[in-house]
């Protein structure tokens, strides 16, 4: 019976040959999760700032008022809940609530009216929302609907809001964290 293999041999070849397709399966999808933990290494790496890190939330209410503190966070803060002073050009207050599943409001005042650009910055310091806008003199507010640019709706987890605008030249920034929970 030359030519002609055993019930056994049959199964071991059948066996091997799907082993073979699902190696080289394993193998590719390996490749892939390999590139994109090395991708995102290197993005983390050089995104962020040096000294960016989340060290705490600033616990709000629904309506603003301060529950627990973090002094880090929402610098330089606005004198009073609607007080810019005159020499401020651009103060914040923390985003409240915070923490928030269902969106958040953002309050800064400006002492001279301009452009200004709100980002909101993932874990990784990519920038996952960017709005350009004329800020009037005084106190002002935007309302995240904890979106992105492209209108999907973001993951728990903490996010960075971060205003800036420039005066004389100089770029003037304020940030804090919210905590967006589902």
């Amino acid at each position: 019976m030359r030519g002609r293999l055993s019930a056994d041999a049959c199964r071991f070849r059948v066996w091997l040959s799907q082993f073979a397709k699902f190696g080289a399966l394993v193998l590719i999808i390996f490749s892939f999760a390999l590139a994109s933990v090395v991708s995102c290494d290197n993005e983390e790496k050089t995104s962020c700032p040096e000294g960016w890190r989340v060290t705490n939330i600033a616990r709000t209410d629904n309506e603003g008022n301060l529950l627990e503190d973090d002094p880090e966070d929402w610098q330089p803060r606005c004198e009073g809940r609607h007080g810019v002073g005159e020499s401020t050009y651009l103060c914040s207050s923390p985003a409240y609530p915070n923490p928030t599943s269902e969106g958040c409001t953002i309050p800064y005042g400006v002492g001279i009216a301009g452009k200004f650009t709100l980002s909101i910055l993932d874990r990784r310091c990519r920038e996952i929302l960017s709005i350009v806008d004329q800020a009037k003199l005084g106190y002002n507010f935007i309302v995240w609907d904890l979106t992105d640019d492209k209108g999907n709706a973001v993951q728990p987890g903490i996010y960075r809001a971060r205003i800036v605008t420039v005066v004389d030249e100089e770029i003037v920034e304020t940030w804090g964290d919210i905590q967006v929970v589902r």
